[in-house]
């Protein structure tokens, strides 16, 4: 069966061969970190310079195979301001091969702090013959904190930038792995001072 993988799988190759730099973002970077995440939305930031308008040429290609566009949520716009209403959104509809609805939000790579420079080739999240871009983990990092300070203390889109950073030092720095609710912590104190001097 033709899975969501394999039909966004497809849609990145278009991409790359209609010559659109994109880097993958968002929950599918969190997950190449060490986060254990769920795939709701797959975050492309794309090169976007003022003569080269590579956003509208992939939303474009993305129209092309059924995907329309979409509005922010309130919800997304509220709680992340500029993060959840830049760019473009399309949606993936939930079907009887697509078990659940998702999204594809084609973010301007300036608004991540990253160029690419900041990058390297690696396997994409979707098909592992096929190669992405992924941000340099400590450049990204430093990408997190310029972004961070450029705003004041209580902007909005602070908290998607604190989110992801929370998440970065977690499961990327510290390599914590994921407890579920019933899994108890039996790590003492001192335990946990000697995992952060081996870092």
């Amino acid at each position: 069966m033709f899975s969501v993988r394999d039909f966004l799988s497809v849609v990145a190759q278009l991409l790359q061969k209609d010559g659109v730099n994109f880097v993958e973002y968002g929950e599918m970077l969190e997950q190449r970190l060490g986060c254990p995440v769920a795939l709701q939305t797959v975050e492309w930031a794309i090169l976007d310079e003022f003569l080269d308008e590579q956003i509208p040429r992939a939303s474009e290609i993305i129209l092309q195979h059924d995907l329309p566009l979409g509005e922010p949520s309130s919800i997304c716009a509220k709680m992340y301001g500029e993060w959840g209403t830049s760019g473009v959104i399309h949606k993936i509809r939930k079907t009887q091969v697509y078990t659940r609805a998702m999204r594809i939000h084609l973010l301007p790579l300036p608004l991540v702090y990253l160029t690419l420079d900041d990058t390297i080739e690696t396997t994409a999240t979707f098909n592992c013959e096929q190669k992405t871009l992924s941000p340099i983990p400590q450049i990204y990092f430093i990408g997190l904190m310029r972004n961070l300070i450029s705003y004041p203390v209580g902007h909005t889109n602070r908290r998607r930038i604190a989110r992801d950073l929370l998440s970065f030092i977690t499961f990327y720095i510290f390599h914590e792995r994921y407890r579920g609710i019933e899994e108890e912590d039996t790590e003492t104190e001192e335990e946990f001072q000697k995992r952060v001097e081996k870092q």
